[in-house]
């Protein structure tokens, strides 16, 4: 390749002017660093050093290239552009190099392929579902408000919108323009992201992203690159027309009108760049906002009227300048034209809750014990929906729920939108899933790192992190941003948050996918055991960690033998319909069949087919005036179609677990039934005759199929196994009861071959009943006197 190539070159669009300015510039940078005259045969080093001076001194550069490494990269791919950096050394003239494409930024039209780029816009223009939209607009007029009532409360209209990946932050910004506000949208990820399979979607702005993320020697130098940035943005849009029409363009991803506007902003933060050179750059910004609003937004005003929507805003948070973060540089300019007091506001996307929160370095706010001017952010907009596609319950057909194009309907929009816009298959989006919940490419599952191991047993089996662990937070903020956990609730500074895996039956599914390939079971459960060793992973109160383990993986590893896999490609292995009969069979072997001829035959059409667990916060019938509850059959059935089996909150008596069954028409029983367990063998007098459907916290007054009561007791030593069918009397209905002691392969015969698995298991429950309460326990029940009647709170 030559340097006449002619896609490698570009009009600089500069007058002889502004060349001669720029080329002095260049000329006095290696003045000061001694290297203004031309040495024959220069070093490498010496050639990096002019093309540094060139992208430092020519704002329209791509200032990645004035990285020392980026240098190097771009030498040794392009090794002709040495020869002309030389010539342009001896010359003293820079134009040519300040031609070459190769240095400018891309524009949004090369960004992105048309069929990428109408895959994009199909998914972009499909009906916005739930109420985010009208919730994140009140959460914006809240936040001026605020500030306008109290401006020196807070640092500045700024905010952020977190979540973990694909549960719409992106489409939420830009469906805000459908509010009558006219929203920038800038997406300024990483450049690494845009690569090979890892490609994001929007695209990457390079121009504004390339402005914000710039190289820069001093802090100084990245402040002035903000506020000229600021400066920009309001100059292109206080001559341009914001109407209805215009405002549209700007939100529709590769439309012309957002190329012409970030080529106009390329250029006049060049010309900004150089007013500030010579005059206060806070002033600069200042007059080009109020020139912007004049005649366009009134001050006092709440509704947001203009909204800079700055997308994969971590990449701020993880480039640094000396001592400081580049989103605390680029938050003082904000706050500094935020005291105008107009309703323009900067909003931050991001899967980090870190991402734009951080409180400004001492150097600029020095530690005090109370609160300081100025300090207080805006707690993130986290509530973007979920389930927004979810079919209603009459539409969920109760014998079909294993398709793929049905399970996608759960959970975050993403699934469905790489269904309908991108023609993924299943397979493709259970791979993507996989990827996205461990937070890795192709290759890179490895259960033997901790949060890989958390994540893929989390999303499925209900694992908490110990609350007020010292390593809590990272892992709760690294889950959130790296591995598809949802955050929930913040605390207003965002030191504390409350995260979760909800419901989401296909990244259940694929967890199950990743869990159980190659050595993956023994891994994860080997990073659990050092997990639960450190105290990071909660192992419960009453040992129901143990038993959600015991029963979902014995049905994991039940549809996994050769001669029960699913063929049909468009259903799901482990949201399949299994037959009780079988699935009981193998869980406790032959003999819980045996003990009770007939029973066999009274399940024989019922079925289960969970995928993971979800938890309850309060009793299934609570006491009391509660909001109207759904029917016993329709909440069973509500779990049913999505596959999800109940963890009963701690005050549920009688039993801890649900498992939805259901008997296929066409026998002598039909409908929605249920599996009860209890893990609760605590005394002598409790046995499985104590567990009745019809308990007025379970479903008073309710009559179905038959249904089965399990009582699961961990603290027997020797192995145990009781069946017996009670027909029914008084009002109860037919029940099979089963009393399962010890937690072995004798009372579980599916553990045999498993061998790290049942000790795993034993581990954590010992852990589970040996363990006391700690000494920070004790110290944080002392604070709570009069909690209960239990001696531990009423400090005896």
């Amino acid at each position: 390749m030559t340097p006449s190539s002619r896609d490698l070159i570009q009009d600089d669009g500069s007058n002889d002017g502004d060349r001669r300015r720029i080329d002095e510039e260049v000329q006095q940078v290696l003045a000061k660093r001694r290297s203004a005259e031309w040495r024959a045969d220069p070093s490498l080093p010496e050639l990096q050093g002019v093309l540094r001076a060139i992208i430092e001194q020519d704002p329209r550069l791509d200032r990645k290239y004035a990285d020392y490494q980026n240098q190097v990269d771009l030498l040794e791919k392009h090794p002709w552009i040495k020869g002309d950096i030389e010539t342009a050394w001896k010359e003293k003239s820079y134009r040519n190099i300040r031609r070459l494409a190769i240095l400018h930024p891309t524009t949004v039209r090369q960004n992105i392929s048309p069929e990428r780029l109408s895959k994009l816009r199909a998914a972009l223009s499909r009906p916005f579902r739930g109420d985010a939209l009208e919730a994140f607009f009140n959460y914006l007029e809240q936040n001026d408000k605020a500030f306008n009532n109290h401006p020196n409360q807070y640092y500045g209209k700024f905010c952020s919108v977190v979540q973990s990946s694909g549960c719409g932050k992106t489409r939420l910004m830009l469906e805000l323009g459908k509010k009558d506000v006219c929203v920038l949208y800038m997406n300024i990820r990483s450049p690494e992201d845009t690569q090979g399979d890892a490609q994001g979607d929007p695209p990457r702005d390079d121009i504004p992203a390339n402005i914000l993320t710039a190289y820069c020697n001093t802090e100084r130098e990245y402040s002035t690159r903000c506020r000229a940035f600021f400066a920009a943005v309001f100059k292109v849009l206080g001559r341009l027309p914001w109407t209805l029409d215009w405002c549209e363009n700007m939100r529709d991803i590769g439309n012309i009108a957002r190329t012409q506007f970030f080529l106009e902003l390329q250029d006049e933060f060049g010309k900004v760049l150089r007013e500030m050179s010579s005059s206060s750059p806070t002033k600069i910004m200042e007059e080009y906002y109020e020139k912007m609003v004049a005649g366009r937004i009134s001050a006092g005003q709440n509704q947001p009227r203009l909204v800079i929507a700055l997308d994969e805003a971590h990449v701020l948070h993880e480039t640094r300048i000396s001592d400081s973060v580049l989103e605390t540089l680029l938050l003082q300019a904000i706050k500094e034209y935020s005291k105008l007091m107009h309703p323009v506001w900067v909003v931050f996307a991001s899967t980090m809750s870190r991402a734009v929160h951080y409180p400004s370095p001492q150097t600029l706010f020095p530690s005090h014990r109370v609160a300081i001017e100025g300090q207080l952010r805006f707690p993130p907009f986290i509530q973007l929906g979920w389930d927004q596609h979810a079919p209603s319950l009459k539409d969920a057909l109760q014998d079909d729920v294993a398709t793929g194009e049905h399970i996608i309907k759960y959970g975050r929009p993403l699934w469905m939108s790489l269904s309908e816009n991108n023609n993924t298959s299943l397979s493709g989006i259970l791979d993507l899933a996989g990827q996205k919940l461990c937070g890795v490419g192709m290759a890179g599952f490895d259960l033997r790192i901790n949060h890989q191991a958390f994540a893929v047993l989390a999303q499925r089996f209900g694992l908490d992190i110990t609350f007020g662990h010292r390593d809590a937070v990272r892992y709760a903020k690294d889950l959130v941003a790296s591995h598809l956990r949802v955050c929930m609730k913040t605390t207003e500074d965002r030191v504390w948050s409350y995260t979760t895996y909800p419901s989401e039956p296909i990244l259940s599914c694929a967890a199950a996918n990743v869990l159980h390939s190659d050595d993956n079971l023994v891994y994860a459960f080997t990073s659990l055991a050092l997990m639960a060793k450190d105290g990071v992973v909660s192992v419960g109160d009453t040992g129901e960690l143990v038993s959600r383990f015991l029963w979902l993986l014995a049905k994991d590893l039940f549809v996994r033998e050769p001669e029960r896999v699913v063929v049909d490609t468009s259903k799901l292995l482990d949201c399949h319909p299994v037959p009780v009969t079988e699935f009981l069979e193998f869980f406790l072997g032959p003999r819980v069949w045996n003990a009770v001829p007939g029973a066999r035959k009274e399940f024989e059409n019922a079925y289960i087919n969970f995928s993971h667990w979800v938890s309850m916060g309060f009793d299934i019938t609570p006491r009391g005036e509660h909001e109207a509850q759904l029917s016993i059959d329709d909440w069973t059935a509500s779990h049913w179609v999505r596959t999800s089996a109940i963890q009963c909150c701690h005050q549920q008596p009688a039993i801890d677990k649900v498992i939805p069954m259901y008997f296929k028409p066409g026998f002598n029983h039909q409908g929605i039934s249920h599996i009860l367990i209890s893990d609760k063998a605590r005394n002598c007098s409790q046995r499985p005759s104590k567990i009745k459907r019809g308990h007025k916290s379970i479903a008073p007054d309710y009559h179905g199929p038959p249904y089965i009561a399990v009582l699961v007791d961990f603290d027997m030593e020797a192995s145990s196994l009781e069946a017996t069918l009670d027909p029914g009397k008084d009002g109860e209905d037919m029940c099979f009861r089963i009393y399962a002691g010890g937690l072995d392969e004798n009372t579980y015969p599916f553990l045999k071959g498993h061998a790290n698995l049942s000790e795993t298991l034993k581990d954590l429950y010992t852990r589970f009943s040996s363990s006391g309460p700690t000494y920070l326990e004790k110290l944080e029940d002392r604070m709570q006197f009069g909690r209960s009647r239990e001696a531990r709170y009423m400090n005896c």
